[in-house]
Parts: structure tokens; sequence; C-alpha cells
């Protein structure tokens, strides 16, 4: 069967996490099926932030006997699109088949996501600077974040990288569907984890919440610490920070941005006015 690689390049907050954790926990079953994962054994569940470092020996360690397909999964390789280069060449001159896949997600779930984010990876250091978020109020936040993040040239970038045809940009509902086609591998991938596993977003509201508190210095850092654990079990209740009126501005900041991704790749990113987590 001829060789192939499945380079999964993110979006950021689209399932990515819980996909890497999935595959990770199905190494067995997809190596059965001629899959490989191959993982260093690192805190993070995906495998491709080094592969601008990769050299032919290594990519053809991919392969051992039985593998006929290899997956590569790094979130942030969308942002990064001169680290797939060397990949592309390698995979050229070996004659294997590389292919392409993202998720997107609607921009206003994406936003929220992403200050979500922010507040898991920065709280220690935000508590100890006193200031959460640069400062940033909310809207600041998302116009910001809106200006830096535009996914549709980076996406037409990777779409050039894959083979011809090879290129697959989906809906972050339909990761595991998606994923099993290309695949073609039925039952080889447990796709139970536990909910925390997926990297579950907090709520506005409560980064909101300790932005503020942060900032006032009132409160001692173990109890804002306490309160920063806490936010973890309310991750299912409903969010008063995710309001009508701002999804509506974060769409509307990203109108153009989602009109270049419906011309260039036929895919409606916009929201349906659901909130999908």
């Amino acid at each position: 069967m001829a060789r192939r690689i499945i380079l999964h390049v993110g979006a950021p907050k689209c399932g990515s996490t819980y996909l890497q954790r999935c595959l990770l926990q199905s190494r067995e079953t997809l190596a059965a099926a001629g899959i490989a994962y191959p993982h260093p054994g690192t805190g993070h569940p995906g495998n491709g932030a080094d592969i601008r470092d990769w050299d032919a020996g290594r990519l053809a360690a991919l392969f051992a006997p039985g593998i006929h397909t290899a997956v590569i999964s790094h979130e942030d390789l969308l942002n990064a699109t001169k680290r797939g280069a060397p990949l592309v060449r390698l995979a050229h001159e070996a004659g294997i088949t590389l292919e392409v896949l993202a998720f997107l997600r609607p921009f206003r779930d994406f936003i929220y996501g992403s200050y979500s984010q922010q507040m898991k990876q920065h709280f220690e250091t935000w508590l100890a600077a006193g200031q959460a978020y640069d400062g940033q109020d909310f809207d600041t936040f998302c116009a910001a974040w809106a200006a830096r993040y535009r996914p549709a040239g980076k996406l037409a970038s990777w779409a050039g990288m894959a083979a011809p045809g090879r290129f697959t940009l989906a809906p972050h509902d339909a990761l595991r569907p998606t994923v099993e086609a290309l695949l073609a591998a039925p039952g080889a991938v447990n796709w139970k984890l536990p909910h925390h596993m997926g990297n579950p977003s907090l709520r506005v509201a409560d980064c909101e919440a300790l932005a503020r508190d942060i900032a006032a210095g009132a409160e001692p850092p173990e109890t804002l610490r306490a309160r920063f654990k806490a936010a973890f079990h309310k991750v299912r209740e409903p969010d008063p920070g995710r309001t009508p009126a701002r999804s509506a501005r974060i769409e509307a900041l990203y109108a153009d941005e989602n009109a270049e991704i419906l011309r260039r790749f036929c895919h409606d990113n916009r929201a349906d006015g659901a909130d999908s987590r």
C-alpha cells in the first residue's frame, strides 16, 4: 500500500487536544491497522511541533514494517506554515503522499476559547504581576485577537503544500467522522475520553472575574488560586459571559475573513446562533 502522512495543522481551540489524546490512547489498535501515531512521551499529546527539524531518516522511521499511514498533529502549525516546507520536500523526495487536515469553528467560539486558554496558561504570571490580559477588557481582547488571527491565508498556504486533492478543511464538530474517513480503519480509534482531558474552556464570566480581582489586589493569592481551580469544575454550567451581543460583535469582526474562507474553500464558518463548546 502507498505510504502517506496525514498532517493535522489545527486550528487552535478546535478539538486538537481531544483528537491527539484519542490517537495517543489508541496507538496499539491504530498500529494493527497500519497507522502510526508516533509520540516522544512528552506532556503535550501532539507530535508535530518539531517537523521543521525532521530529516529523511526521521521520516523513514515513521514507516515500520506494516505501517502505511502516519498521523502527525499539532494545532499551532496552522500559523507556522514555514515549519511544513521541509516535510513537504522530504515527503516528495521519498514518494510519500502528504495529506493536510484542518478544522475550524465559528470565530465567536474561537475567541471565547482563546480568552479561556490565556487565563489557563498565564494565571500564575498574571497573579504575580497584578494584571491579566495586559489590562485589556474583553472587547479590547477580542479586537486585538481578531486583528492578529486571520487564518484564511494560512489555510491556503497549507492547501498548496498538500498533494493535489489531499487538503481537508472541516468543521470542528465533524472531527470524528472526518478523521475516521481519512484513516479508513473503523474501530481503530477509541473516542471515549474524560471531559476534562479534552482541554475544555473555562467560562468567560469566571475568567473576567479573576482578571478583575487580580487587578484589584484585594484578595490574597491563595484565595484567587482556589477560585481559579474551582473554575475548572464550572465549565459545563451556563456562562453569563457569553452574550448574544458579544457573539455578534465577534462575528462582525470576522465577517470579511469568513467570506474569504467561503470563497476559497466553500466552507461556511459563520456562527449559526448555537453556542457550541
